[in-house]
């Protein structure tokens, strides 16, 4: 590999990424993403059984660390479950800080047929 490239590769190298919807095919295309960058992720939607093929894909990347990948069944619709979605991501215990350093939430409304996504990083 060369020195660009492995400077790109890991320009998010130690930061924590929580990425909602990531069983969607944005989702799955930011995680993965992210991964080969080097951050840790923590991958949120509905069901585990819709992230376990992207945890697969994400297992055979070249840049795949083992513990860099977490599941988390979670309905963000659900505001009770929203409300312990702290608690569950300081035990996770991603980052020596444990911090959480960039969101990437998914959005898509079937009604208008508008699909997106929003990048944050967190100070």
């Amino acid at each position: 590999m060369n020195l660009a490239k492995e400077k790109e590769m890991s320009k998010l190298e130690g930061k924590v990424a929580l990425i909602t919807g990531a069983s969607g095919e944005i989702g799955s295309a930011v995680a993965k993403r992210f991964v080969k960058e080097g951050a840790c992720v923590i991958l949120i939607s509905r069901s585990l059984d819709n992230l376990k093929p992207l945890y697969n894909q994400i297992e055979e990347l070249e840049e795949f660390k083992e513990g860099s990948v977490k599941l988390i069944q979670l309905d963000l619709l659900d505001f009770e479950n929203v409300k312990i979605l702290t608690n569950m991501i300081e035990s996770l215990k991603l980052s020596e800080s444990g911090a959480l350093k960039l969101l990437f939430f998914t959005e898509f409304q079937a009604n208008d047929i508008h699909c997106g996504g929003k990048a944050t990083e967190l100070e």
